[in-house]
């Protein structure tokens, strides 16, 4: 099963935390993923009923996954069910006509509610409407104020939006009629032009240290154009620095695909079945790495550190004295020069690695 990272609620939380909005295109995407989950659903005549943000969970792709289908009631037929007892989960996501039945029926003394997909559609509505930024209140106001446009959305998403979250069911579009919407505004959006202004917002969220969006900004970038490897080499990097090293290798692989000969690919990539301590793996990506690039000392480097963890000490040696060979200020270098030579007893030589080191660097903390 693949993992997922977070569900939408988290997400949410992330650009709140960093002060930003979700960009249209990670919107549209998202909003096209989950119509496409609901409808496999209805096509089986299944009603979801609990569609809500920590029921959509989101994968190191940016694929979207929903979860938890303890509400899940099979429709016999004219695509509407009988409930002897109003649902249990989530009432904030139930839409209004739902509850005027539970009014009426709490006069009458009766039961029996009648949901049909129009739920669905309303409760997808609530989740685009907070994932566009929409507070709870104003959630909670829309069966007494009616829907507040977003500032951040464009019109047409607005109105859109709007229709989905009538309050008069017959309003809202079906779902067949949305994911004709949202694919062709993907289309119109998800162009080389846009991939272009993605990278660059990449790049600026990137150097102010906003890690996830910019993460969710070059895997867009990825879907666009597939076949860029510099897109996938980022992503790969954005995806180590994020720790997540899995998804990591399965992007640089993507990227050699690509480009067989993209020699720092190989490198990182090697520094990613490190982190995963996969030795043999990592060796083999640095001693590619170095098959295209034999000047990258620091390759040379960490093929020593490849060595050393596997204790290899000879291997480790020769690998550290050839970084040095090509970069004999590589203080880094010399500490680990020092630590292989340490380990295999020779200490005098241990003692000449580390005074070079320290010569070349004193705050190194060896």
């Amino acid at each position: 099963m693949q993992k997922c990272e977070k569900n939408l609620q988290q997400l949410i939380e992330d650009f709140q935390n960093q002060a930003t909005k979700i960009a249209k295109h990670i919107f549209v995407n998202f909003a096209c993923q989950i119509l496409s989950a609901l409808k496999y659903l209805h096509d089986q005549n299944q009603m979801l009923r609990d569609l809500s943000l920590r029921n959509i969970l989101i994968d190191d792709q940016n694929q979207i996954k929903l979860c938890d289908f303890g509400l899940v009631k099979q429709v016999q037929q004219e695509y509407s069910m009988i409930l002897t007892s109003f649902p249990k989960g989530a009432p904030f996501y139930y839409p209004p006509e739902l509850f005027e039945q539970f009014q009426i029926n709490q006069q009458l003394n009766k039961q029996g509610y009648i949901q049909n997909f129009h739920g669905d559609i309303w409760a997808f509505g609530i989740c685009l409407y907070q994932l566009a930024g929409a507070s709870l209140q104003e959630c909670s106001q829309l069966k007494t104020k009616g829907f507040k446009n977003i500032p951040y959305l464009d019109e047409y998403l607005n109105s859109i939006l709007s229709s989905i979250l009538s309050l008069e069911p017959s309003q809202r579009p079906n779902i067949l009629k949305l994911i004709d919407v949202f694919e062709d505004i993907k289309k119109q959006i998800w162009t080389s032009d846009e991939a272009e202004r993605l990278y660059k917002q990449f790049s600026e969220k990137w150097q102010e240290n906003q890690s996830y969006l910019a993460y969710q900004l070059i895997s867009i970038c990825c879907q666009i154009q597939q076949k860029n490897e510099i897109y996938w080499y980022l992503l790969g990097y954005t995806q180590h620095e994020l720790k997540l090293f899995s998804e990591a290798i399965k992007s640089y692989q993507k990227c050699l695909e690509i480009n067989p000969k993209y020699a720092l690919c190989f490198k990182n990539l090697g520094n990613a079945y490190k982190a995963k301590g996969m030795l043999d793996e990592a060796i083999k990506s640095y001693l590619k790495c170095l098959e295209i690039n034999p000047k990258d000392d620091g390759c040379f480097n960490n093929l020593g550190v490849a060595y050393y963890d596997k204790g290899m000490l000879d291997e480790a040696i020769k690998s550290y004295q050839k970084c040095l060979e090509i970069n004999p200020k590589n203080d880094c270098c010399f500490n680990n020069l020092g630590n292989a030579y340490k380990a295999k007893g020779m200490l005098d030589d241990d003692i000449k690695s580390y005074q070079k080191c320290l010569s070349l660097n004193p705050n190194n903390k060896i």
